[in-house]
């Protein structure tokens, strides 16, 4: 009997792609293959320096990309959290997931976090970590509600506005390999203020990963 209900709420309700409305197997990705290929991906194998370790990246933050974070941190689409985490996977150098410790992301503010009611990037790490079958702790806090980064237009206005807004967790970090999450990286001055702070609380050694990056760099 549960398995002709869940027949007809497949036929009544198909599951489809985001983009082109097609329909998709259930429990299958909630992009099809076809836009998945349109997503603009970053060249495999391409890294980002952050302070002095490095971020990787599955997509460049433009065009479908733009449009699919904006459905997952704005509309509510929060079972995407899954596919992204997915696509950060497959970003991951070869060397990296045999070497992380623990899985942490990038909090936003106690005030976003009650409006939104949940935080995108600690969704996205949740995800990655039951991939990689790694332990996921949040190990930093904001402490200071800065200004929305997308208002401020030059790297050091990033960087000004992010610092001294972030707190390792005390004795969490410590000596621990640290892969850290976030949805998007622009001037990369949230990742730095991060790193850095985890760095300071003595973890090991820290990687990061976001599932999206912008092209363009910003001017100093």
């Amino acid at each position: 009997m549960a398995g002709r209900i869940q027949a007809l709420v497949e036929l009544l309700f198909p599951n489809r792609c985001l983009f082109c409305r097609a329909a998709l197997p259930t429990g299958r990705n909630p992009v099809c293959d076809r836009c998945g290929a349109g997503l603009p991906r970053v060249p495999g194998g391409t890294l980002f320096a952050v302070e002095d370790t490095h971020c990787a990246a599955p997509f460049y933050y433009e065009g479908p990309t733009r449009t699919l974070m904006h459905w997952y941190k704005f509309r509510g689409r929060h079972a995407l959290s899954a596919y992204m985490a997915h696509r950060m996977e497959a970003a991951l150098p070869p060397g990296w997931p045999g070497q992380v410790d623990v899985v942490s992301w990038v909090p936003v503010s106690a005030a976003r976090r009650r409006k939104r009611g949940y935080d995108q990037s600690e969704l996205l790490a949740r995800a990655l970590a039951k991939r990689l079958w790694c332990p996921c702790v949040g190990l930093l806090t904001k402490v200071r509600d800065a200004e929305t980064q997308n208002a401020l237009h030059t790297r050091s206005a990033r960087r000004q506005n992010v610092a001294d807004a972030f707190c390792a967790i005390p004795n969490a970090a410590a000596k621990k390999r640290i892969l850290l999450v976030d949805d998007v990286m622009t001037s990369g001055a949230t990742l730095r203020e991060c790193v850095r702070g985890l760095q300071q609380a003595g973890a090991a050694r820290v990687f990061c990963v976001v599932f999206s990056k912008t092209r363009r760099s910003l001017p100093e």
